[in-house]
């Protein structure tokens, strides 16, 4: 009860120190400079969901962008060339009195938006970082799929989102509930991942010296996934891979970062002739090399989102996950789900896909 009594008495004190009157026209005018906040999700999140930064660009085509981010996720945004200022947000940096200079000028500089989007959770942190920023109009959440935010007095313009009605909306449309009321969307769901010429050089090296035989498609894979219920079995990539490389005629390579080691090693050890692995690649470098493959077959897992970016022919393997939620969007990109265990997806049933759009290719 006393614990109760405080926490009210806390949040009273604040509300009334920070708390900012809100707006109802819904308006934005004069904006020239924006601050988004969002370092609390997951690579892949981040990915699929930078159509709000697509959205507004094409609303305020001359602003200023900054984006504040996660060392979980700002590796999402280092290709977004919509974005003209990243700065991450490192908790364990807090007690560095340079490192909060920083961060302190970073919120200060001055913004006439500032926005704090939600899709999975509330973050306190991202609600507070948008209300300490100088910002002149600040838009945050006031409830999601029905969880009211205890903050939302930190925004001029709190905004209620609710997908319960629409579970399977997808997460780039998502993100853009926050913007609904101001008439800001976009049409482009695709993630914004653009190769530095670094990337293209090394995408290309690493096909010319592994990959380069006359008549054969190239296909990449990514059998890892920081989720193991996202795995597909690597005993079935061998055996696609199999099938691929006899039937179809083609060279084929594997996407991995260093914590992909243990399935690396057990392809690897099994197929007659190991492949060639593209590891600990930057973002771009994975995306470059993807763009110059005929076909990626891919976990449910961050460089599935990555592979999303390129025109290239794309299979995601769903279990869990609600793929028309999570899955890419576009011409050429297609998942399988079949139930929530990933091995139900059969070997037979990835390779008629794959020849598919091969095929179409």
């Amino acid at each position: 009860m006393l614990r109760t009594f405080f926490t009210w008495v806390l949040r009273f004190l604040l509300k009334a120190i920070v708390g900012v009157r809100e707006k109802q026209d819904f308006v934005l005018k004069d904006i020239r400079r924006i601050l988004v906040v969002r370092q609390h999700n997951q690579l892949g999140d981040m990915l699929a969901g930078s159509s709000l930064v697509t959205a507004l660009r094409e609303a305020f085509p001359d602003c200023e962008i900054t984006f504040i981010a996660s060392p979980q996720n700002y590796m999402a945004l280092l290709t977004n060339s919509l974005i003209n200022k990243l700065h991450v947000f490192d908790k364990k940096k807090l007690l560095s009195l340079s490192y909060v200079s920083e961060l302190w000028s970073v919120l200060r500089a001055g913004y006439d938006l500032s926005i704090s989007p939600a899709t999975v959770s509330i973050s306190f942190t991202n609600d507070l970082l948008a209300r300490l920023s100088k910002a002149r109009i600040r838009i945050g959440i006031r409830e999601l799929d029905g969880r009211k935010n205890e903050f939302a007095y930190f925004f001029h313009y709190p905004v209620s989102v609710d997908w319960r009605n629409e579970p399977d909306l997808h997460i780039a449309e998502r993100i853009l509930s926050i913007l609904k009321p101001f008439g800001i969307a976009t049409k482009n769901f695709l993630p914004s991942v653009k190769p530095t010429s670094d990337d293209i050089r090394m995408a290309e090296a690493f096909i010319a010296a592994e990959l380069t035989q006359p008549g054969k498609r190239i296909i990449g894979l990514h059998p890892g996934a920081g989720k193991p219920p996202n795995r597909w079995p690597w005993t079935h990539f061998c055996r696609l891979i199999e099938k691929l490389r006899i039937e179809q005629n083609a060279v084929c390579y594997l996407t991995a970062s260093s914590a992909d080691g243990e399935v690396i090693e057990q392809i690897n050890g099994f197929l007659a002739e190991p492949l060639p692995v593209y590891l600990d690649k930057s973002i771009g470098s994975v995306a470059a090399l993807v763009e110059r493959s005929d076909l990626f077959i891919t976990n449910d897992t961050g460089i599935m989102h990555v592979a999303a970016a390129a025109n290239t022919p794309q299979i995601s393997l769903f279990a869990a996950t609600n793929p028309f939620v999570w899955a890419p969007l576009g011409p050429g990109k297609y998942f399988i789900r079949k139930t929530e265990d990933i091995s139900s997806i059969t070997v037979s049933e990835v390779y008629k896909l794959a020849v598919e759009l091969l095929k179409k290719g």
